[in-house]
C-alpha cells in the first residue's frame, strides 16, 4: 500500500509511531478489551466495530476480528490494513474525525445464550479447556441484529444481561461512549427481553433526557413497571425530537429488575446512557402537529415518516413479517395479539381447554392431534375397545403397548420379573410390581414402594395383602 501524507502512521507495516491519534484511541481500546477478558478468566474472541465518523458524511463501520494473548498482537499489520482501508474511503480528507469501539464478543462469548457454537479459543489453550455447561434458560435482555444495523450499518447483536447476569462491560461508566450515536432518521430502539424458567419482575424507574431542548424524554411502549415475559417479546423505546433545534442529546433509561421475592437483580437498577441526533424541522408548527410519532413536514407540508412508520400522517407502524390471526401492529415490529393468539407475530394459538392425548394447540381453541386420535380436544380415540394398562391408541384399533404388555390393547400381563423391572419407575421393596406403577406387597409391608412394616394406619382391619397404585 503506498504511503499518503494524509493518511495517519499506522498504514505503515511498522508499528513504531507512538504520536498518531487513531494508534493511541485504537491500542487504549485493545486494552480496555484486555482487562474485561482477564477479569473473565475466558480465552480471548475479541470483536471491535470501528465506527468512524466526520463532518457531513457516514463510512460504513468496519468489523475487525483479532485473536491472541496479548494486546500487542493485536495490533498487527491485518487490523492496520483493514484501518488504512477505512481511510481510504474517507477520500483522504483532513477533516476532523473520531474512532468509536464497540467491544461485544469478548464478554458475550461466555454468556450469550447462541454463542456456545461460535467461542475460538487460542490454539495453545485447547487441551486445558473446560467444558462448557449447559445452561437453563434465564433473564436476557438485548438488542438484536436488525435493531443494531439501522444506528451502526452492521447486524449484530448487543447484550444487556444474558442468562441471568449483567454483562460486566454494561457497567462500565465508558461504555456510552463506546456506542454510536442514533442517528436523527431513527426514531426508536428496539429491545428484546424473556425472562426463561425464572419469574422477574421490571420497573422503568428513568426515563430522562439529559437536553430538553433537543430530544423530549423518551417512552416505552409497555407499562412502566409488570413481569417480564417468559418468552421473547419485542417492546420499543421512542425517541421524539423536538424539532426545535438541531444536535446530538443525551437520554437515560433506568430499569430496576427483581426476583418474585423481591430481591433486585445483581447490576440493577441499570442506568443506560445513550445519545440520539436530532435535526431542526423548519418552522411550520401547524403542519408539524399533525405528523405523529416523530414525523415532519417537508417544504411541500408533506410529512415525512421515520423508518418504521407509513402514512399520510405517520400513525401507522410497520411490522415485517406482517402479523398474522388478526394482530395489529401497535410499534415498529410489534404486535399486539387477539384473545387467543400469541408470538412475536401472532403466530402461535392458545387453547382455553387442554388438548388430551398428546394433542397441539396450534391455532384459537384448535388442536392437532396425534394418530389415532380425533376430536376438538383430542379426546376421541379411533380405538373401539380402549387400549390397557397404559397403551395408546395409534390408528384405528391398533395399540401402542409399554413396557412388556402385549396383546391387540395391551390387555397380556408379563411375567412377574420383566414387569418388575420395565414397568415400574421404582422397584417395589418387598412386593412384586403388578402393573404400570402399580405394586402388590408382601405380607405385613405396606406403602408406595412396600417399603413401610407393619399394618397401615389408615386402615387396620385391611388384608395383610394389599394392593398400593402409585403415580
Amino acid at each position: 500500500m503506498k504511503k499518503n501524507s494524509h493518511m495517519p502512521k499506522i498504514c505503515s507495516i511498522g508499528r513504531s509511531t507512538t504520536n498518531s491519534r487513531i494508534q493511541q484511541i485504537y491500542r487504549r481500546g485493545i486494552q480496555q478489551i484486555y482487562r474485561r477478558a482477564e477479569s473473565l478468566k475466558e480465552d480471548i474472541n475479541a470483536t471491535i466495530l470501528v465506527f468512524i465518523s466526520y463532518p457531513n458524511k457516514r463510512v460504513p463501520s468496519v468489523r475487525i476480528k483479532a485473536f491472541g494473548q496479548r494486546a500487542e498482537d493485536l495490533f498487527s499489520s491485518e487490523a492496520g490494513q483493514i484501518l488504512c482501508k477505512v481511510w481510504e474511503k474517507m477520500n483522504k480528507t483532513s477533516e476532523v474525525w473520531t474512532v468509536f469501539f464497540v467491544v461485544t464478543n469478548c464478554a458475550l462469548t461466555a454468556t450469550q445464550p447462541s454463542s456456545s457454537n461460535t467461542r475460538i479459543a487460542n490454539s495453545t489453550r485447547n487441551s486445558r479447556r473446560r467444558p462448557v455447561r449447559q445452561q437453563r434458560a434465564d433473564l436476557s435482555l438485548w438488542i438484536d441484529r436488525q435493531q443494531v444495523k439501522m444506528f451502526s450499518g452492521f447486524p449484530m447483536e448487543i447484550y444487556v444481561i444474558a442468562n441471568g447476569r449483567v454483562l460486566s462491560y454494561i457497567l462500565d461508566p465508558m461504555f456510552e461512549k463506546y456506542l454510536p450515536i442514533i442517528p436523527s432518521e431513527v426514531g426508536y430502539v428496539n429491545f428484546t427481553w424473556r425472562s426463561g424458567e425464572k419469574k422477574y419482575y421490571y420497573h422503568f424507574d428513568r426515563l430522562q433526557s439529559l437536553d430538553e431542548d433537543i430530544l423530549e424524554p423518551p417512552t416505552v411502549s409497555v407499562d412502566t413497571h409488570g413481569r417480564i415475559p417468559r418468552k421473547p417479546k419485542v417492546f420499543s423505546v421512542l425517541l421524539p425530537c423536538t424539532g426545535n433545534a438541531s444536535g446530538i442529546a443525551t437520554f437515560s433509561i433506568g430499569l430496576l429488575i427483581e426476583s418474585r421475592k423481591g430481591k433486585p437483580l445483581a447490576g440493577t437498577p441499570l442506568r443506560l446512557r445513550l445519545r440520539k441526533e436530532c435535526a431542526e424541522r423548519g418552522p411550520d408548527p401547524e403542519c408539524d402537529k399533525k405528523c405523529a410519532n416523530g414525523g415532519w413536514c417537508n417544504p411541500e407540508k408533506i410529512c415525512q415518516c421515520p423508518e418504521g412508520y407509513m402514512g399520510q400522517h405517520c400513525r401507522t407502524a410497520l411490522c415485517y413479517p406482517q402479523c398474522m390471526n388478526g394482530g395489529s401492529c401497535t410499534a415498529p415490529g410489534v404486535c399486539s395479539c387477539p384473545s387467543g393468539f400469541q408470538g412475536r407475530h401472532c403466530e402461535g394459538g392458545i387453547c382455553k381447554e387442554k388438548c388430551l392425548n398428546g394433542g397441539k394447540c396450534i391455532q384459537k381453541d384448535t388442536c392437532d392431534c396425534p394418530k389415532g386420535y380425533y376430536g376438538l380436544r383430542c379426546e376421541f380415540t379411533k380405538c373401539v375397545i380402549p387400549c390397557l394398562n397404559g397403551g395408546r391408541c395409534r390408528g384405528v384399533n391398533k395399540c401402542r403397548c409399554v413396557g412388556a404388555f402385549k396383546g391387540d390393547h395391551c390387555e397380556v400381563t408379563p411375567p412377574a420379573k420383566s414387569s418388575q423391572r420395565n414397568l415400574c419407575q421404582r422397584p417395589c421393596r418387598n412386593g412384586v410390581c403388578t402393573g404400570v406403577n402399580s405394586c402388590l406387597c408382601h405380607e405385613g409391608w405396606h406403602g408406595k414402594f412396600c417399603h413401610r412394616n407393619g399394618q397401615s394406619s389408615t386402615d387396620e382391619r385391611s388384608p395383610p395383602q394389599r394392593r398400593k397404585v402409585w403415580v
